[in-house]
């Protein structure tokens, strides 16, 4: 009776510090919402379309981690090309490395390295008139502060893309999530 006794008390503690320790586990997954004004320009173009940016990543350790965006269109920009309003929309994807390090309690920068392919459609109307997709290197810098245990802003500036003389670039603000 007292080895049933002892074998069952050292099995709550054990449950018990299994418990404890899955509760101060770290959370490695977040995700992310934002907008950018995204500023593309070249060959005759100069328009800024605002973009929602939707990011899901994963922290490997404390200085890095992995992450997959989506990004489009939320308004539209348009210029003017031979008296005619061509409207200019963007979306697209793209993977990065994320490293990182902490400048104060609760506070981090961040580079962000990858590839892109991102979609660029200009419409008349409601007529799609030309698309173009740019698949480049992206890059990126930024800041975030946690708001609560959860819950943390970041505002960054990326290099969405650039080839062909065409670049999209811009600032952004986002909110995350840490599950």
């Amino acid at each position: 009776m007292k080895t049933i006794s002892r074998v069952l008390a050292s099995l709550v503690l054990v449950a018990t510090a299994g418990v404890a320790s899955a509760q101060s586990a770290a959370k490695d997954f977040y995700v992310e919402g934002g907008l950018a004004p995204m500023k593309i320009s070249g060959e005759g173009l100069g328009v800024t379309p605002l973009a929602a940016r939707l990011t899901l990543g994963k922290n490997i350790n404390d200085n890095l981690a992995v992450e997959g965006v989506y990004a489009f269109t939320v308004s539209k920009d348009s210029q003017t090309v031979d008296n005619t309003n061509v409207d200019i929309a963007v979306s697209g994807y793209g993977l990065y490395l994320k490293p990182k390090f902490a400048v104060a309690k609760d506070t981090e920068v961040f580079a962000r390295v990858g590839y892109t392919s991102s979609k660029m459609t200009a419409s008349v109307g409601r007529v799609s008139a030309e698309s173009d997709t740019i698949n480049s290197l992206s890059y990126g810098i930024g800041l975030q502060t946690s708001l609560t245990k959860d819950w943390y802003a970041q505002g960054d500036y990326m290099v969405f893309s650039k080839k062909d003389g065409i670049t999209a670039k811009g600032f952004g603000v986002s909110v995350g999530y840490r599950f």
